[in-house]
C-alpha cells in the first residue's frame, strides 16, 4: 500500500468507491485530486515522449470544473476523461480513469471493485453509442495515483456492470510502468 494510500486509510478516507452526495465536500476534493493525479499518470503512459506525438493526438480532456458552492459544474465532466486519436489511422478513442486504493466487499464479503455508480456507468455506455467511438475503463488499483500497483485497462463493451470482481480484471491487466499502445489489427488500446 503506497504512503498516500496510507494516509488516507489512518484519516477514514478509503477510495474503494465513488464519493456520493453524502460525502464531505473536503473528502470529494481529496477524491478529485488523486482522480487527476491518475488521469495526469494515464496521460503520461500514453504520450510519454514527444516521439509517440506523432502517434496519439489529445482531442479533448475534461476541464473537471465544479463549483460545490452553487453547483455549477461543466457538462462535459460527465463524458469521459480524454478522447483520442491514433494518428497513422485516424481512429478515435476514448477513455474514462478510475483509481481505487482497494477493493471493497460484496454481500457474501468477497472482494469487488466498485468502479463507477450505475449512472455513470449508463453514461458512458450512451456516449460510446452516440459518439460511436470505443470508450476504454483505465483502472489503477493500490499504491498511488502516479504509481499504482496495478493498471487494467477494459474495453466498456466487456464491462456488464459498475463493480467487477479481480477475476474479471485479471483478463485486462496492463502492466503499470508500460506505455499504452493502439493495437491496429484489433483497434483496441493495450
Amino acid at each position: 500500500m503506497g504512503l498516500v494510500s496510507k494516509f488516507l486509510r489512518v484519516f477514514g478516507i478509503v477510495f474503494e468507491e465513488e464519493p456520493d452526495e453524502n460525502t464531505p465536500e473536503e473528502t470529494k476534493a481529496k477524491f478529485e485530486e488523486i482522480g487527476r493525479a491518475f488521469e495526469d499518470h494515464i496521460q503520461d503512459l500514453i504520450f510519454k515522449n514527444n516521439g509517440r506525438r506523432e502517434y496519439f493526438a489529445l482531442e479533448y480532456r475534461t476541464p473537471d470544473y465544479y463549483n460545490a458552492k452553487n453547483g455549477i459544474y461543466a457538462e462535459s465532466n460527465l463524458d469521459p476523461d480524454f478522447r483520442i486519436r491514433y494518428n497513422p489511422t485516424g481512429d478515435v478513442f476514448a477513455v474514462e480513469c478510475k483509481f481505487r486504493s482497494g477493493y471493497a466487499k460484496d454481500k457474501q464479503g468477497r472482494p469487488i471493485l466498485s468502479w463507477s455508480k450505475p449512472a455513470q456507468f449508463a453514461r458512458y455506455q450512451k456516449y460510446q453509442q452516440e459518439k460511436n467511438i470505443p470508450v476504454y475503463v483505465v483502472i489503477g488499483l493500490g499504491g498511488e495515483p502516479e504509481n499504482p500497483e496495478m493498471i487494467y485497462c477494459i474495453p466498456l463493451s466487456d464491462i456488464k456492470y459498475p463493480q467487477l470482481y479481480p477475476s474479471v480484471l485479471k483478463k485486462y491487466e496492463h502492466p503499470p510502468t508500460e506505455l499504452f499502445f493502439w493495437n491496429t489489427k484489433e483497434k483496441r488500446l493495450g
